[in-house]
């Protein structure tokens, strides 16, 4: 849950399957004990991610959320950000963290200033296809993440989600 629009109560972000289609969404808190039964469709025409965990964190420091989701398309592994537009919407053009196919399923994704910069930091957790993997990924500063991510255990495996 998070505050996404900046209206001053908790949205929700859920990733997940339906029997045809992969989704990534976002359900408006109208802020009267109800939700807005008209979801945002985040990604779109992109698909979203089955097998997959998301994570709000304010990426560009622009003082709205963005969102982190990691998990399987139908052809492959991805991490990608969601940017938050700040009127309402996100910007369906992700921006892939990992690279085409490069990401994690079975996956736990958090956000954090590791290095203490002042700018969030990616944590993720999940299977490639051959082994788990705990990654962190640096946050430049300047709407870029460094793409060499920082392998903190490699093939000697991890759980599944972090926090």
């Amino acid at each position: 849950m998070g505050d996404y629009d900046n209206d001053g109560d908790l949205d929700i972000i859920a990733s997940a399957s339906t029997s045809t289609t992969r989704e990534l969404r976002i359900y408006k808190n109208n802020g009267n004990g109800t939700m807005n039964t008209a979801q945002i469709e985040v990604d779109g025409a992109a698909g979203g991610l089955d097998y997959s965990s998301v994570a709000w964190g304010d990426y560009d420091n622009d003082g709205d959320l963005d969102v982190l989701g990691c998990g399987s398309t139908a052809s492959a592994k991805e991490l990608r950000i969601y940017k938050n537009n700040g009127n309402g919407t996100m910007n369906a053009t992700q921006i892939d963290v990992d690279g085409a196919g490069g990401g994690l399923e079975n996956s736990g994704v958090a956000w954090g200033d590791y290095d203490n910069d002042g700018d969030l930091d990616i944590l993720a957790s999940g299977y490639t296809g051959t082994t788990r993997e705990l990654r962190v990924y640096k946050n430049n500063g300047n709407e870029t993440l460094d793409a060499a991510q920082i392998e903190v255990d490699g093939a000697a495996g991890v759980c599944d989600t972090v926090a």
